[in-house]
């Protein structure tokens, strides 16, 4: 008897019959992908401003390296910011991973159980809205350690070209 209350406890706990879905660690990046590319293909709404249909989105291996090292950064320092304890900000972390960016973004998330719950704290957030739906991004990779969410955009250089300088705001 004492086995099956286990048993019972397990099974509901793995299929969310508790009323919380447990989140999947393995959300593949081509899910994510696809639910920010129906969002850019249809548009949206960004605080008061409606923002136009922007064209799609790919993952990128470099940017997601990037993503799961910040996030266990903020995790390993408990350490929620745009910009590091040393002063390093995106554009730094891309440098350090290697992607020679021409446009970089960030955003950031805490406390989320799944992608799909901070998927739509982003999205009621402006900022983090607006970056989703930047024009300008082509790449993009989420990464996450314990509670800490990291969304990564960038758009490479154009070849030939090199970067001479930085610089970074925050919206």
């Amino acid at each position: 008897m004492k086995y099956t209350y286990i048993l019972l406890i397990g099974f509901f706990l793995t299929t969310g019959l508790f009323g919380q879905e447990i989140d999947n660690p393995q959300v593949s990046p081509e899910y994510m992908v696809k639910k920010i590319n129906d969002i850019r293909r249809k548009g949206c709404k960004c605080g008061r401003k409606r923002m136009k249909p922007v064209q799609p989105i790919k993952w990128n291996g470099t940017l997601y390296k990037a993503a799961k090292n910040y996030s266990a950064y903020m995790e390993k320092y408990d350490h929620f910011s745009h910009i590091s304890l040393s002063g390093k900000n995106v554009g730094d972390r891309f440098d350090r991973v290697g992607y020679p960016f021409r446009f970089s973004g960030e955003n950031i998330g805490y406390g989320y159980d799944d992608f799909d719950s901070v998927l739509i704290g982003w999205l009621e957030s402006t900022s983090h809205c607006k970056m989703i739906m930047n024009k300008d991004m082509v790449d993009m990779a989420i990464g996450r350690y314990g509670i800490y969410w990291v969304q990564y955009f960038g758009a490479p250089q154009p070849p030939g070209t090199r970067r001479v300088g930085t610089r970074y705001t925050e919206n």
